[in-house]
């Protein structure tokens, strides 16, 4: 009989450990729950949906002439928009910690770079206290949903 050696992850990633980004790049499952990365990425793919459902919505509710062009335009939008939102600014502006500026008692929201064009964030953890996520998955999911609206 035969013996198999698997390298098996543990069932919990680790909590409260602190680890540099060269060993979150080398065994992120040792840092990331699995569960709530496909979580996210189920969520992000049912939002996703929803611009398509969006497309036929709008298409169905004007005349015929016009349904091809109104099932583009949210397609259009959902693409340009989910672009903007995710390479130059827009994620860096909303969910970045305030920077303050020179000047005292004025700050501006956002601003602080890490998230400007998805610099650095492939593995950054993110998320509430228990659960953390990469946040790239998050800078995903919040994209889909700017593209949505």
């Amino acid at each position: 009989m035969e013996t198999f050696v698997f390298n098996v992850a543990p069932p919990l990633p680790r909590l409260n450990v602190t680890a540099t980004t060269e060993d979150l790049h080398k065994s992120p499952q040792l840092y990331f729950a699995g569960s709530d990365i496909v979580w996210m990425l189920i969520s992000s793919g049912l939002v996703l949906m929803m611009v398509p459902a969006m497309c036929l919505f709008y298409s169905g509710a004007s005349n015929r002439r016009r349904s091809l062009t109104l099932f583009r335009l949210p397609l259009i939008t959902a693409a340009l928009i989910g672009f903007q939102v995710l390479v130059p600014l827009g994620y860096s502006l909303a969910f970045t910690p305030a920077v303050p500026p020179p000047s005292p008692g004025v700050s501006w929201y956002g601003g602080d770079s890490r998230g400007n064009a998805l610099h650095d964030s492939l593995a950054r953890p993110t998320g509430a206290d228990g659960a953390k996520i990469p946040e790239l998955l998050y800078q995903f999911y919040e994209g889909m949903f700017a593209s949505f609206t």
